[in-house]
């Protein structure tokens, strides 16, 4: 595996969120300009950890082979989607109202772009992992007993008087 992988499972998942974040702000920006005075920077900073939420959480149970997580993830973003709908439908100033159901949209966005990404790392895994059993086989199988061979018979070269070194060759043969 590349040496970065930890680097990369990092940063990709927030990547992801940014750029979902991003386009759903600029979205709305253009969109909302004439109905809600909201202004850009006010609703990246509400979209953001909804989209961020989404896509870690989504990422997680992409790259995870255990079946719970799937399920324990789903149970999460439902009951966080469940408490910020009702804490900003009972107390919300009416301007952040109009911004909820895009939030909660890139939350579900983010998820699904996250579960593609983690299983895309864990197909690269098991890809990985595959051909490390082949190289293993090779090596154990092949490469080992032709090293052997290969160390015997320098030995009886080195060890050997001229007249059966002869003999030596007979190794490579066996």
């Amino acid at each position: 595996m590349p040496t970065f992988q930890a680097f990369e499972h990092a940063i990709l998942p927030f990547l992801l969120a940014t750029m979902i974040a991003l386009g759903f702000a600029v979205l709305l920006s253009l969109l909302l300009k004439t109905s809600a005075k909201i202004a850009f920077p006010k609703v990246l900073v509400f979209i953001t950890p909804y989209a961020l939420l989404g896509t870690v959480l989504g990422y997680v149970a992409g790259s995870s082979k255990e079946e719970i997580i799937g399920a324990l993830l789903t149970g999460v973003l439902t009951l966080v989607g469940a408490l910020l709908s009702y804490a900003f439908s009972q107390n919300a100033v009416s301007e952040w109202r109009d911004l909820l159901p895009p939030a909660v949209a890139a939350l579900a966005i983010g998820a699904l772009a996250g579960i593609s990404a983690g299983q895309i790392n864990r197909s690269a895994e098991a890809d990985y992992e595959r051909q490390y059993s082949r190289w293993l086989i090779q090596f154990e199988k092949v490469d080992v007993p032709a090293m052997a061979l290969k160390v015997r018979h320098n030995d009886c070269v080195q060890k050997v008087s001229p007249q059966l070194r002869a003999k030596c060759d007979e190794l490579l043969l066996k």
